[in-house]
């Protein structure tokens, strides 16, 4: 990489150049003479403010022989601050630029996030943050890996004010800290898909042994705000609390030591999620990607099958509740669970009662459908009682469904308009998925990402199901569940 912020003489003088990479010709033709009329800032740990401005343009002979345009200034002793971050063997010095960076982020607002932009005079307490465009102009003329790495891979363009500060803070510190980019992409859109839906390896495992404080504090800030669950990003102050005063602690002091046994579990937790996440976010990234195919995949389903909402309403053959006695519709309706038979479980019900249940049996059962048809694939659920039968041994099918059912008459009889149960059970579902009466439970196809041999998760669950006859025949009117 040939640097373009440069230090070098003018007329016997030091000056800061910004070298643009571009000839005269095309300099004259970009119009980039404007720049020379934007000030930059140097701001002081101790609040005080002055103005950089460049005085002119120079043609200069670059290290690689040719000629291009240089905007200059007054020179400014510092370093940049990207190439501090970096250098893995001045950590110690970027974790004090980091602290001096926070410190005048207090004094002054407004000011350039990119790490690539911000020149750090350690000695002196100040950072310098040049205009814009012309950190901008530089840095991509220094080419691609510089420009991802000191600008878009720490820096969340979509966040305003504080929580976009405190994002590029968190970025820093984990790159500091773990040696590493938390958003390595070099794909831009990839890179930005990766930042807007907060795909990162953990700092715990990124840099084992961290201060949960630091990890906590990193995670947080860097995070996609969805998954914050409703917690807001933490402010600078927290920032500086953590991380103390320049010349204090050194990184060192917040790990802690850790023998071979806890090293080797980390290293394959690490491994473990890193792939999960990735199966994860390919296959999410997937139906989005195809969306149009995936519709496609849907509608030729329903056309051979008949497993969506509106074949359920206008298909007169569908399932019905004619002839059963109340205990039979009871025992039809968590029966069909295991077999992922919404359209049973909805013949079963009037008016919207068990509609959370059957939204699931549904999802799961198209979510199912779709996997085989663009995978190619057999059977990818079992339900819970055949599993269970079979010796409940850990598999690669998705075991979901009900087991240990008792139904428990509470009120009326078969004469009348309306009969109670009391029903006690074991709701088995698949693991990862999470429990489904969780508000805040996974998408039904991240259920579906792992395809190694796993257990599921059973929950005991008790009903109270109200039955009234609907044209002479018993459907399940209100499920009242207890836990």
């Amino acid at each position: 990489m040939t640097e373009r912020i440069i230090h070098f003489e003018v007329e016997g003088q030091k000056a800061l150049g910004f070298d643009t990479g571009l000839s005269s010709q095309a300099f004259a033709q970009a119009k980039l003479a404007q720049f020379i009329t934007q000030e930059g800032l140097i701001v002081h740990s101790d609040g005080e403010l002055e103005p950089w401005k460049p005085s002119a343009v120079i043609e200069r002979q670059g290290p690689d022989e040719t000629p291009s345009m240089v905007i200059w200034g007054p020179d400014f002793k510092g370093e940049r601050f990207d190439l501090i971050i970096k250098d893995e063997s001045r950590r110690e010095e970027a974790l004090d630029a980091l602290r001096l960076w926070l410190e005048v982020w207090s004094s002054a607002t407004r000011l350039p996030l990119w790490p690539a932009g911000a020149l750090i005079d350690l000695d002196a307490g100040r950072i310098l943050f040049p205009p814009d465009r012309l950190i901008m102009r530089s840095i991509q003329a220094e080419g691609e890996d510089a420009w991802l790495d000191g600008v878009e891979s720490q820096v969340n363009t979509e966040l305003l004010a504080n929580d976009a500060v405190s994002f590029t803070a968190g970025a820093i510190l984990y790159r500091i800290m773990s040696g590493t980019l938390p958003f390595p992409n070099r794909d831009h859109d990839l890179l930005h898909q990766d930042i807007r839906e907060g795909v990162f390896l953990p700092l715990r495992l990124a840099a084992p042994g961290l201060d949960e404080k630091i990890v906590a504090l990193v995670d947080q800030a860097i995070a996609f705000s969805k998954n914050a669950k409703g917690k807001s990003r933490p402010g600078l102050e927290e920032f500086r609390e953590a991380l103390g005063k320049r010349h204090s602690r050194g990184v060192d002091s917040f790990f802690r030591t850790m023998d071979e046994a806890e090293q080797a579990k980390i290293a394959e937790e690490r491994e473990q999620l890193q792939k999960k996440t990735e199966r994860s976010v390919n296959t999410r990234r997937f139906v989005i990607r195809n969306a149009a195919i995936i519709t496609g995949i849907f509608i030729a389903v329903i056309a051979l099958g008949g497993i969506v909402g509106s074949i359920r309403k206008s298909n007169a053959e569908l399932p019905t509740t004619v002839g059963m006695e109340s205990a039979e519709v009871v025992q039809a309706y968590y029966g069909a669970f295991g077999d992922l038979d919404h359209t049973m479980m909805d013949a079963c019900v009037t008016k919207k009662a068990g509609r959370g249940d059957i939204e699931m049996v549904t999802n799961l059962f198209v979510t199912s459908r779709v996997r085989q048809a663009y995978e190619s694939m057999g059977a990818t659920t079992i339900s819970a009682q055949k599993w269970l039968d079979s010796g409940s041994e850990p598999t690669q099918l998705q075991v979901f469904g009900v087991s240990d059912l008792n139904i428990r008459k509470i009120h009326g009889d078969e004469s009348g308009d309306e009969i109670r149960y009391r029903t006690s059970y074991m709701l088995w579902l698949p693991a990862g998925m999470g429990s489904a009466l969780d508000k805040e439970n996974e998408d039904p196809i991240d259920a579906f990402v792992d395809p190694a041999p796993t257990l599921p998760k059973g929950y005991p669950i008790t009903d109270e199901l109200t039955l009234m006859r609907v044209k002479g025949n018993w459907r399940i009117a209100e499920i009242i569940r207890e836990n």
